[in-house]
């Protein structure tokens, strides 16, 4: 057990880090944790714990599900890529709580892992967009600093996923260095984050910004005055990029107008890309309102001609998580996740509540490690912004580490 205990701190001290190097490392260290998970549940004979409880049963019958609209889809075997083995992130949450419930500092490492990769993405992107080249020569371009993911531009919404799960790891660890530094580290994360967004010129990552930055300002009352003196701060310097910068001007501002209605000022859906890709799923789901046409299909069957509205009809997914959910995963595979949104939104109102009426800071340490892991959880499936293809590897192992830590938080598993 001791080399296992140093072996899963390596592990998850990692995992933030291989995330934005490195997708196959990602995969293959959480495979390495679910084989010691496995191990020690067997030998300890913990199966009917961990294995038959209501979180792993949903999900086992939402994974089962899935295969099986897999099977009865246009393609399986293209379908089959993103649902045969997505238990896995079931298995890697259960990993977690067992993990977590022995080693405790656990969280420590994994929080270290992702606070050195939020700072040296910070100092990297501004290297990047001062000298057009990040330390690894990756290049500046098409208005959008993007530091170690290179031509992939995900940093924004990595960052803001990144720095939700280390605030609620601050206000659940006992590590008394992390508790006596806790104010700094709070105040670095949200520089670090608003100066990441900013410069990824990820305009879905400078909403679910401006949603993180009102909720930061009302949790914490306490430096308050610091918050707004930096946001006033990043604001000046922002408002001076866009009227000096053409490039950041282009992406915020001409861009966003130029996509937000046509020539003959039509508006649209956030662009006329996703408005055709909004239009389509919908159209796709009214064909197969109950079960819809399975994982992964949005892309093959997007191209049929009685679903083309327009030259932007087809692509890889929706690009919005309920109209993917509804039209590869019907009424049937949607519902669940709805109820699970607006039920979301309930837990955290009163605590949000609380802090706006109370003249006294919030200092119950899990209701606020609970709110900032509720509300990663919201930004999956917000359905005001574009979204990320939920079935996609990199996204699903960036959601389930806040989504782990909340399943461990909440005690799914009863067991002495």
């Amino acid at each position: 057990m001791i080399i296992s205990k140093y072996i899963n701190y390596f592990i998850f001290f990692l995992l933030p880090i291989f995330l934005i190097f490195s997708p196959f490392l990602s995969e293959l260290i959480i495979i390495i944790s679910l084989l010691f998970f496995i191990f020690f549940v067997i030998k300890n004979n913990l199966i009917k714990y961990y294995f038959f409880n209501y979180y792993t049963i949903f999900f086992l019958i939402w994974c089962l599900y899935l295969i099986l609209l897999s099977l009865s889809s246009i393609n399986v075997y293209l379908s089959l890529q993103s649902s045969l083995f997505y238990f896995r992130f079931c298995l890697f949450s259960l990993a977690f709580y067992f993990f977590y419930k022995n080693y405790r500092n656990l969280i420590n490492y994994l929080f270290l892992g992702f606070f050195i990769s939020i700072t040296c993405l910070t100092l990297d992107s501004i290297l990047q967009y001062l000298t057009n080249y990040n330390i690894l020569g990756y290049e500046y371009f098409n208005y959008r600093v993007s530091s170690f993911f290179g031509d992939e531009h995900k940093m924004g919404y990595y960052s803001l996923f990144a720095t939700l799960t280390s605030i609620s790891i601050l206000f659940l660890t006992n590590n008394k260095f992390l508790q006596y530094y806790k104010t700094f580290f709070l105040f670095t994360l949200f520089i670090c984050v608003n100066i990441l967004v900013v410069l990824s010129g990820e305009r879905k990552a400078l909403v679910l910004l401006l949603i993180f930055d009102f909720t930061y300002i009302i949790i914490f009352k306490s430096f308050r005055v610091q918050i707004l003196s930096a946001i006033l701060s990043i604001l000046t310097i922002v408002v001076i990029l866009v009227f000096l910068n053409p490039d950041f001007k282009n992406r915020f501002i001409n861009q966003t107008f130029d996509q937000l209605q046509s020539e003959d000022k039509k508006i649209y859906i956030f662009s006329e890309m996703y408005e055709a890709h909004y239009i389509t799923a919908t159209n796709i789901f009214l064909d197969n309102k109950v079960f819809g046409v399975g994982p992964k299909i949005y892309r093959e069957i997007c191209n049929d001609p009685k679903y083309y509205y327009s030259k932007y009809s087809c692509t890889t997914h929706p690009h919005h998580a309920f109209l993917q959910l509804l039209s590869e995963t019907g009424i049937v595979g949607t519902v669940p996740f709805i109820f699970l949104f607006f039920f979301s939104i309930y837990k955290m109102f009163p605590i949000l509540l609380f802090s706006i009426i109370s003249k006294n800071e919030n200092t119950n340490n899990s209701k606020i490690a609970f709110f900032f892991l509720i509300l990663a959880f919201v930004f999956i499936l917000l359905p005001i912004v574009p979204s990320g293809n939920l079935f996609n590897n990199w996204n699903s192992m960036l959601h389930f580490i806040p989504i782990s830590i909340l399943l461990s938080m909440l005690g799914i598993i009863k067991h002495d």
